[in-house]
């Protein structure tokens, strides 16, 4: 004989994973000491909910008592995670660790992220060209790829929902 169970008499809780325990996770499969470990945990308690590490490298070494270099180490493994793109300190990092997760770190798009992110900001394509010697379309093409990815790779795991402001006021010209 078999049962059918009514699933709304037997409601199941769930919670969405959190950025630090998603990658809390994913360095418990990584092949590391005991002391990078913690060294990567701190990096991870130290992330923005956008993705973003809000320490400096030096700080890292001084609170965990590492090398600067073990920092780097492990701060690239992290880097290497998913989401791309986290654990980066400023967008032009972000994007171009994403660029570089797909493998386009040779690119017209990393170009522009490192040289013209200023340009694409304001849009000014004419400037790109220019400064890059790249035709119109190759811009363009690039355009599209970097406004693909991610700027805040740790909104994904937020629990966040958002919160719609309604104006009392409409003012129309």
């Amino acid at each position: 004989r078999y049962y059918l169970l009514n699933m709304h008499r037997y409601p199941i809780l769930t919670k969405k994973t959190g950025l630090e325990e998603h990658l809390t996770w994913q360095l418990k499969f990584i092949e590391h000491t005991e002391h990078e470990f913690e060294i990567g945990q701190f990096i991870i308690g130290n992330l923005n909910r956008d993705g973003f590490l809000e320490v400096e490298d030096d700080v890292i070494a001084t609170q965990t008592n590492a090398e600067p270099e073990t920092v780097q180490k492990v701060l690239a493994t992290i880097q290497d995670m998913d989401p791309p793109g986290v654990a980066a300190r400023n967008i032009k990092e972000c994007l171009l660790l994403q660029l570089s997760h797909l493998k386009l770190s040779e690119s017209t798009a990393s170009e522009i992220v490192r040289e013209q992110l200023n340009f694409l900001e304001t849009r000014n394509y004419a400037a790109i060209v220019k400064a890059t010697r790249h035709s119109l379309r190759e811009v363009l093409s690039a355009v599209d790829v970097i406004t693909a990815l991610n700027p805040h790779p740790g909104r994904a795991f937020s629990d966040e929902e958002p919160h719609y402001i309604i104006p009392d006021v409409y003012v129309y010209k």
